[in-house]
């Protein structure tokens, strides 16, 4: 079998919520050192938040990233979902920070602007990489309305945050 039709396969078993079926077939691909990528990865996420697995998640997430599978925005988008079901600020503002660090400047307020729509309030941590990218960036004006934004929402500025400033 190849890396396609393994994918496959996590397909079908995602459609019908069948997440023993799709972890077993997982342990096949890498006992026949088929490595998983980023398909791969993202079915299973999926099917975990599908079946409200969001403890399970994170782990997948966790081992996606020690196989070097390169999460996209789709990864995110479903990785922040989960955050914002299981009510777990702490992962989505890790997972806001990792979307900051490796997507556009819009990518990443698109993000926060869904993450304030969901209900999870962004942190220093948040807040301090959008300012950072931006003064990076030399957009001095975006970089002080996050500041001022940060400040009407209570959130003290931290060090780092005058650095970038």
């Amino acid at each position: 079998p190849t890396l396609h039709t393994y994918n496959t396969l996590l397909g079908c078993y995602k459609r019908v919520n069948n997440v023993d079926r799709a972890e077993e077939i997982l342990a096949e691909m890498k006992q026949h050192k088929i490595k998983p990528d980023t398909v791969t990865y993202n079915t299973m996420l999926h099917l975990l938040l599908r079946t409200h697995h969001y403890q399970r998640m994170m782990d997948m997430y966790q081992a996606m990233k020690a196989d070097k599978a390169r999460p996209d925005s789709y990864t995110f988008s479903t990785l922040l979902d989960a955050a914002v079901k299981s009510k777990d600020l702490h992962f989505g503002s890790e997972i806001y920070g990792q979307i900051t660090q490796k997507c556009k400047p819009k990518d990443a307020y698109q993000i926060f602007s869904d993450m304030t729509a969901a209900k999870l309030k962004p942190d220093v941590v948040t807040y301090g990489t959008l300012i950072d990218a931006e003064a990076k960036m030399g957009h001095l004006k975006a970089s002080i309305q996050l500041f001022q934004d940060m400040c009407n929402a209570s959130i003290e500025p931290n060090d780092r945050i005058f650095n970038s400033l």
